[in-house]
């Protein structure tokens, strides 16, 4: 179109007869541009980790979440910190999370699971924790007290009015017993007897 100058609406109907998906592919593509950057941002596993822990998984599972924690608290700053000085807008901040950067921040940040020198804490049995034992107790005093309230529940006033209504009657008596009673007595000529 060298030097022609052609109506919009003539151009716009030209373009659209040659290729009439256009629109559609053009759509398509951003949606997975969109679908790709938010694929970047989402938290992955490492499998590694995992396998390598056989003995203390609850401390692992703990060290692992206080890590996650950790990152996200860092996350957060270095957004406010983005936001603070204008470089992108709020919305687009969760976006645009790079994940490259904190990958090398872990890798350079050894934790428990991933330092050689407790290797032994999480695959040795001789280093298992025992939970149920009285020094547990007394340096894990919380910890513990969830263990309690799990296994031994309280009963709720539903549970305990039915195990009241199960109960035998305060007297000694059976109901069985005080049928056999209430017909003996209707067996004496009338007259009736009265415990007291």
């Amino acid at each position: 179109m060298h030097g022609y100058f052609v109506s919009l609406r003539l151009y716009d109907t030209a373009r659209v007869i040659a290729n009439p998906f256009a629109y559609a592919e053009h759509r398509e593509k951003l949606v997975r541009e969109r679908m790709e950057k938010m694929a970047e941002t989402r938290i992955r596993t490492k499998k590694n980790a995992g396998q390598s822990v056989k003995v203390n998984k609850a401390l692992a599972e703990k060290i692992e979440r206080d890590a996650e924690k950790e990152r996200k608290r860092e996350e957060r700053k270095k957004a406010k910190k983005a936001a603070a000085s204008g470089e992108l807008p709020k919305d687009e901040q969760a976006m645009d999370v790079d994940l490259d950067d904190d990958d090398d921040q872990e890798a350079e940040k050894p934790t428990l699971l991933n330092d050689p020198r407790f290797k032994d804490l999480f695959e040795n049995p001789e280093f298992a924790v025992d939970e149920t034992t009285r020094e547990y107790a007394l340096l894990h005093p919380s910890a513990s007290a969830q263990k309690r309230d799990t296994t031994s529940r309280a009963k709720t006033a539903v549970e305990e009015e039915e195990e009241e209504s199960d109960k035998p009657s305060s007297d000694g008596l059976s109901e069985s017993e005080e049928e056999a009673e209430s017909d003996d007595s209707s067996d004496a000529g009338g007259k009736s007897l009265h415990l007291c």
